[in-house]
């Protein structure tokens, strides 16, 4: 298999819709109680006034609508100046020399990741993602209830410990549900909410089957958001199993209970298909369905990333990506989308044009690393045609 379950996942969810990274207003030790709260880690942006970096990230990677959706849902963020007071405090207990530092703690303020540097929306992206795959919230839940806690208020924040951290929570909820006649209403009705977490079980039926009441309750965005999460999860299991019945079920669920997001849900499900089965034109036909729906420079990227990654010698595949860049990146100047493109370009043997590319966008980049790297690309390229 081309690709994890965990990539898959991140793939569709970072494209929710939000506005930026929303930082949490208060001290670090209410950031504390509020991650101990909600069951989130919590992400320290630990900077400076005057870094040059700091400036780039806060505004041209927090401010993005898909760093919005996944840091505001799985994260505590805060943001420190490390020259003010409380900075100063922060960092007698977490060290910083070098800006930003990016730190991940646990709700008890242990370091779980600690990163110095600055990151494009990418690779913040693929960062969270992996804390939060390895990161297992279920530990103490589980603890409690195998040692005999069958309470209704460890068992529904184990259930949602185990969704956070992309487990199954069915074989708990279910023998909670089977265990617990004598449940309140209300309780039977949160607790099934919370369990609602893959699309082929009874819990996500009934809780279908009494979607208003959760819209009345919730929100129509919170309801939608769960149907979104429990359909991925689905269509990853219809990936890691090879099942067509649980794909269509993503699919026709998403295509019933999610409208505004059904073409791009279908298109990107049709085109990992084709990935799992190594189909480069059904891939590339369901691609172009897929970009269709894509409306920040950040997913094409994401998308030409990976269709490089798995055909990288196909020059069909390489085609649809430099066509997909090439007005975007015409006149780019950050270091990553640069090297992408070219990269595209000398996969299609088209060398000239990857000098002339290069040659043009060097004179305008005014970052001393970025025009370092372009100019060794261009003595690189000059070398394999010498």
């Amino acid at each position: 298999m081309r690709f994890s379950i965990a990539f898959l996942f991140l793939f569709f969810c970072t494209s929710s819709f939000a506005e930026g990274i929303e930082f949490f207003h208060g001290t670090y030790q209410e950031a504390i109680e509020e991650a101990t709260k909600q069951e989130k880690i919590i992400f320290v942006d630990a900077y400076t006034t005057w870094c040059g970096p700091c400036k780039r990230m806060a505004k041209q990677v927090f401010t993005k609508d898909e760093a919005g959706a996944f840091f505001n849902a799985n994260f505590i963020n805060i943001k420190i100046d490390m020259e003010k007071p409380n900075g100063r405090e922060f960092g007698s207990n977490y060290p910083v020399s070098a800006y930003p530092t990016l730190f991940f703690l646990d709700s008890n303020g242990k370091i779980i990741q600690k990163i110095v540097g600055g990151k494009s929306l990418e690779a913040l992206l693929a960062l969270g993602n992996d804390i939060i795959s390895k990161y297992d919230f279920s530990v103490k839940f589980r603890e409690a209830y195998e040692a005999g806690d069958r309470s209704y208020e460890n068992t529904i924040a184990y259930v949602n410990a185990l969704n956070k951290s992309n487990k199954s929570s069915l074989k708990i909820a279910n023998e909670f549900l089977l265990q617990n006649k004598d449940l309140t209403p209300q309780q039977k009705s949160d607790f099934i909410f919370a369990a609602a977490s893959e699309l082929d079980s009874k819990i996500f039926e009934t809780m279908l089957e009494n979607k208003n009441q959760y819209i009345k309750q919730y929100g129509a965005k919170v309801v939608q958001d769960k149907i979104l999460n429990a359909a991925v999860r689905t269509r990853n299991k219809a990936f890691e199993y090879e099942s067509e019945s649980l794909l269509q079920l993503a699919n026709k669920t998403i295509k019933k209970h999610y409208k505004s997001a059904a073409k791009s849900f279908i298109a990107e499900s049709f085109m990992i298909k084709a990935l799992q089965d190594d189909n480069p034109s059904d891939y590339v036909k369901f691609s172009k369905k897929y970009l269709k729906t894509l409306s920040t420079l950040e997913d094409k990227i994401n998308w030409s990333k990976n269709a490089m990654s798995s055909y990288k010698e196909n020059s069909e595949i390489l085609t649809l990506i430099q066509q997909t860049l090439e007005q975007p990146l015409a006149n780019t100047t950050d270091k990553n989308n640069i090297t992408l493109y070219t990269k595209v370009l000398l996969g299609l043997k088209k060398n000239n044009e990857a000098l002339e590319y290069l040659k043009r966008l060097e004179p305008s980049i005014s970052d001393g690393a970025t025009k370092k790297h372009v100019l060794s690309l261009i003595t690189y390229i000059e070398k394999l045609d010498a």
